[in-house]
Parts: C-alpha cells; structure tokens; sequence
C-alpha cells in the first residue's frame, strides 16, 4: 500500500535541508500522482543507502557499474556483481539499472567502437536482469551539434536493430532511452515508430530538458507519454546540468508534478543525487507538493537469450 505524506505549505523545510518527514496514511495527499522514487546505488556507501531507500518505502537504480573497474576489468566487474547480489537479496526496492553512455555510440561509423558499445550495453542487460532490475536506462548518443541527415538515419537504423535484438532475446527487461542533449522528441518518434514494443519507451530526464532542449518538460509529457516508462529528476537553473537537489534551481516543479498525473506509464522516479543531504532536500520538496509515494511488485527474471532476430527494414 503506498504512502500518503502530508501536503506541507511552502518550502521551509526543503530550504533547511532537514530530514525526511514521516508517513501519515491517514492524510489525503492533494495530487494523483502516484510515483515509486529511487535513489541511486552507487559503488560507496551502499549499505548505508539501502538503509536509507528501506526506511523510507524507496526504490534503488542502480548506478555501480557505469565506470572504473566495473568497467574495464571483467574481473572486478564480476566480484561486484556477487557483492551487490549478495547485499541486494531480500530487498524489494530494485527496480533500475542506469547502462554506461560514456562514449558509447551505436551508430559510429567505425565498427570497432559500434561493436564495442554493442557489447557494453548488451553485458549491462546481463548485469541488469542478474541483479533483479526491472528497468535499464541508456542514452542515444546523440551529438545533435552534428545534424547532419545520414547521421541521422545511422542513429536510428542502429537503435533499431539493436533494441529489435535486445528485446527478444531479453523478454525480462524494460529498455528506457533517455534523452540527455536532444533538443526535441523527433529520434524518440522515429526509434519508437520503428520498434513498436512495450518495453521500448524512455526515461524522461527533467533537468536536460531544461538545459538543452527547445521544449518544456509538458510539451515532452503532452507529445510522448504513452512511452514514458520512468523519470529522472535534479534541478538546476537551464546553464548546465548540475544535479542540484529539487528546489535549489529553478524549475518549476508545482507545474511538472501537476504534469506527471497525465503519465499512465510511468511508475518510477529516480533522484539523481548522491549527496543524502540533497536527497532528504528533494524529499521534502516532493511532500510539499503532496505527492505519493507507490510500491508495485517485482516481476520474476528473465529468460535465457534467445537467436538473435533478423535486423529490421531500413529507414526509408
């Protein structure tokens, strides 16, 4: 059953940094909007953030194996693998998983590295399904400085044949491509219109729309959220992306809460903040907008793989 916090007026517990407010079921939250959040799971201080997201009703994304040795050394990325299995058992709150991007681009036109960015996102999935996450997210890799049409048409092409593959032979996994620097939804759309699978949809990053697109947040709700799956949430003041607990920026988010009701799909939301002072910050900038906090339940693991389809038709 989820938590129901109560609406707090104004923003003075937010601005004191304090710590999270208690459940009060009793008390009627004033939005609809019924969103599980997550808290990254980082490689340090993990125990102390699984007490944390277990404590408050909270789920993890897990954000481990983006970079270092869990990137680069297979065999430290398999002892990793075993610690967080080991510390996740028992906790019901996995639910994400956040792929490397750095670099990574499907769509190169120099084999080595798209076979490399193959390899790197398809071992995540693996990673992923291992520890029990229900969703992954992945960046495009888009340079959109660099619009050029074939560029464009090797992008989409790329993810289509990729997520055509992943999807089938990973029937366990719900793929979530983020939007990072794309100024509008136009490769979304076409992604989407060309692999028309539930479990291929995006994860809406609020802060880079604020900073690198054309669009506010509700036009992207209004345009794509019957493929909305997940959101991640920082602040900041449209210069750059600084990962600032919600509140300290400017972002609207009285507008952006009341937006995320139109969201069928969406059922997790990831803070994006290391810091636990920041997260207790945007906690308490959450309830005073009254909203719930949600649990859903865990779906069992997938599959082996299986044959690898045929890649899909060209764009035309």
């Amino acid at each position: 059953m989820p938590h129901t916090f109560t609406a707090v007026t104004g923003d003075s517990s937010a601005a004191a940094g304090i710590g999270l407010l208690g459940p009060c079921d009793s008390v009627q939250a004033n939005m609809e909007t019924h969103l599980k959040f997550l808290v990254p799971l980082s490689r340090d201080k993990r125990g102390e953030r699984l007490a944390f997201a277990s404590s408050h009703n909270l789920g993890v994304e897990i954000t481990a194996f983006m970079g270092g040795d869990a990137l680069n050394d297979p065999a430290a990325r398999a002892a990793l693998e075993v610690e967080f299995e080991h510390e996740l058992a028992g906790f019901e709150g996995v639910e994400s998983y956040h792929g490397a991007f750095v670099d990574l681009a499907l769509h190169s036109p120099d084999k080595s590295v798209a076979a490399i960015s193959r390899a790197r996102m398809e071992r995540d999935v693996l990673t992923a399904l291992r520890l029990g996450c229900e969703k992954i997210v992945f960046h495009l890799g888009c340079n959109p400085l660099v619009p050029d049409e074939a560029v464009i048409h090797q992008l989409v092409d790329a993810h289509v044949d990729f997520w055509g593959y992943i999807l089938e032979a990973y029937p366990g996994i719900t793929i979530c491509l983020e939007n990072n620097w794309e100024p509008d939804w136009y490769l979304f759309e076409k992604i989407f219109a060309r692999v028309p699978h539930a479990r291929l949809g995006m994860c809406l990053d609020v802060a880079h729309v604020h900073v690198f697109s054309h669009f506010e947040t509700q036009a992207w709700i209004e345009r794509m959220a019957s493929r909305i799956y997940h959101l991640h949430l920082t602040d900041n003041f449209g210069d750059r992306d600084a990962h600032l607990p919600l509140g300290a920026g400017n972002i609207d988010w009285s507008a952006i809460f009341k937006s995320f009701q139109s969201l069928k799909h969406a059922k997790t939301a990831t803070l994006e903040m290391n810091d636990q002072a920041a997260l207790e910050r945007s906690f308490n900038r959450i309830r005073s907008h009254g909203v719930a906090l949600g649990t859903h339940p865990r779906r069992p693991l997938a599959l082996a793989p299986s044959a690898r389809p045929k890649p899909q038709a060209k764009i035309s």
